[in-house]
């Protein structure tokens, strides 16, 4: 996706494993709410962090929404995270791809690719992610409305939206 506009919202997630989908689910309701705003693009993307990466050049801001799994907070709890916070807790960042984000962001900046100058993770808390389906828990599913609100303040501020 070429840049129109200075921020790029990637929502992210794997549409098979239950709960993992949450960044799925919100970001489709984010494009449909937002589609319209002329200062944000907004796409989903499934694969290797080395590879999303890739999607940040030519943007000034990226927002990240994806499903975490910390064990120690609530489930639906929505964290925001900046670039330092995503580097200094690595070992935190689980991926099926062999590299995870921190990873691909520190190797992106090695390489010396272009990359943006703000990056905020929105990170929901999902508790577990080892079970396949397409739907959510019933404890995740129950608290979609008030993650949803948060994901989207948290958006319209870090863009500096006028919704």
């Amino acid at each position: 996706m070429s840049p129109k506009t200075d921020t790029l919202l990637i929502y992210l997630g794997n549409p098979i494993i239950k709960n993992d989908c949450i960044g799925i689910r919100i970001g489709k309701r984010l494009e449909r709410d937002l589609g319209s705003q002329r200062n944000i693009n907004i796409c989903e993307f499934v694969g290797s962090p080395l590879d999303l990466v890739t999607h940040f050049a030519g943007y000034q801001r990226v927002i990240l929404v994806d499903s975490i799994m910390t064990g120690d907070l609530d489930i639906g709890t929505v964290v925001l995270f900046n670039e330092d916070e995503i580097l200094t807790h690595a070992r935190n960042f689980h991926s099926l791809h062999g590299i995870n984000l921190p990873e691909a962001l520190a190797l992106s900046k090695r390489l010396g690719m272009d990359m943006p100058s703000r990056i905020l993770l929105i990170g929901i808390e999902i508790g577990d992610a080892d079970e396949f389906g397409e739907t959510l828990s019933e404890e995740l599913h129950e608290k979609l409305e008030d993650i949803y609100h948060n994901v989207f303040d948290a958006v319209s501020g870090f863009a500096g939206m006028l919704i």
